[in-house]
This record gives structure tokens, C-alpha cells and sequence, in this order.
């Protein structure tokens, strides 16, 4: 819901008002992490908010890119790299790699990224997928390949 209003006052032209409540959703997910890890019962909540903490960091990311602030979308995608639970890990890595190659115009480290994450996570179909699909998206292979199977 905050991130909804977010986007809302984004477009309007408040774009601090939408920064701000994205900062407190972020910053209000990373103190519930802790605590959750403190007392059990409050883990048993965690997978309901988990995913939420994830399109926080996204939608934060990508407001910033959107305002031309591209080093503080990497900032952000970075930190959030060491703060997403790792059941939603590959998921996230995939986005932050697509952010690399596309936004960043640095396939290096999203290859970088995606073979560390990869001897991490070496049963991800998704993460498997997206790596094979950007490694054929830098060859060219892909393009090619694609034509072919339209003819």
C-alpha cells in the first residue's frame, strides 16, 4: 500500500514525499529483520513481509533511476543484496543483474553477480534461465537464434 502511494505521489510531482515514505518502508522491514531473528514467533510473520522488503528496495531503485540518479539505485540494489532472505535471493539477483547489463550498461558485473550467486544457488531454475538468456542477449547468439526459429 505504501509503495502504491509512493508511486502516486512520484507522478504528481512530490517526488521527496515518495522517497521518503520508500526510505521508512525500507528502513522500517530492515528492523523487523533483526528483531524477527531475536524472537521466533515474530519469524512466523516474516515470510508475509519478506516479499514487501523486496519490492520496497525495487520500487526504490527504480524511483531513483527514474529521477536520473543512477548511483544511488546501484547504492540501493547493492544494500539490498545483503538483506533480502535467501529464499527470495534469486529472484532479486535477477533483478539487480537486468539493472547491470540494461540500465548501468555493465555486463561485467552482472556476470560477475550472476556466477557468484549461481555456486550459491545452483538449484535456481530462475536465476539458471535468466543467466542463459543474458549470456545469449551479450553474444548476439540470441537474435540470431530467434530469427532462425521465426523462419
Amino acid at each position: 500500500m505504501i509503495i502504491a502511494k509512493a508511486m502516486f505521489e512520484e507522478q504528481y510531482g512530490s517526488v521527496d514525499e515518495a522517497r521518503s515514505l520508500l526510505e521508512s518502508t525500507r528502513s522500517a522491514c530492515k528492523h523487523f529483520f533483526f528483531f524477527s531473528k531475536i524472537f521466533f514467533f515474530l519469524s512466523l510473520i516474516i515470510i508475509s513481509l519478506v516479499m514487501g522488503h523486496v519490492e520496497a528496495i525495487i520500487a526504490s531503485a527504480n524511483l531513483e533511476r527514474r529521477q536520473s540518479n543512477i548511483s544511488k539505485a546501484e547504492e540501493i540494489l547493492e544494500e539490498g543484496l545483503t538483506l533480502v532472505d535467501h529464499k527470495f535471493t534469486p529472484y532479486f539477483v535477477c533483478h539487480v543483474t537486468k539493472f547491470y547489463s540494461n540500465i548501468s550498461s555493465n555486463p561485467e558485473k552482472a556476470r560477475k553477480l550472476f556466477i557468484e550467486s549461481l555456486k550459491k544457488y545452483n538449484d535456481s531454475k530462475l536465476m539458471f534461465s535468466n543467466f542463459l538468456l543474458f549470456e545469449l542477449s551479450q553474444t548476439g547468439f540470441f537474435f540470431f537464434f530467434f530469427s532462425i526459429t521465426l523462419i
